[in-house]
């Protein structure tokens, strides 16, 4: 091997292609674009499971505090907290079969 600590850039600068440095430029400011745009994607997406989240809170403690509260004081009628339920136990249920799909197939994945 050679010693690489001998090795340094030239201290003469170089003249580089105008037209070689306007494509880097491109590049780099392509590179820049696509990086934000993943960034905002991903930022998009942690504000909606945010949202989401909050929002079957919320729905849960509607729940909770229409089971726990004195008969004058609930506001729900039979047929909403029935859709209450029902979306509850959807998200449940839903969330289950997606596990289950996601676990078989990493299992799947780890055999080939």
């Amino acid at each position: 091997m050679k010693d690489l600590i001998n090795i340094y850039e030239s201290s003469v600068p170089q003249k580089i292609d105008p037209k070689a440095q306007a494509e880097l430029k491109a590049i780099i400011a392509e590179t820049n674009r696509d990086i934000r745009e993943k960034g905002l994607k991903h930022w998009c997406f942690l504000a909606l499971l945010v949202l989401g989240a909050l929002g079957v809170i919320i729905v849960t403690i509607v729940k909770i505090l229409h089971l726990i509260l004195p008969e004058q004081y609930k506001w729900l009628n039979q047929e909403q907290i029935s859709k209450i339920e029902e979306f509850l136990t959807s998200g449940v249920i839903g969330g289950s079969i997606v596990g289950i799909y996601k676990s078989k197939a990493a299992g799947s994945n780890k055999e080939d």
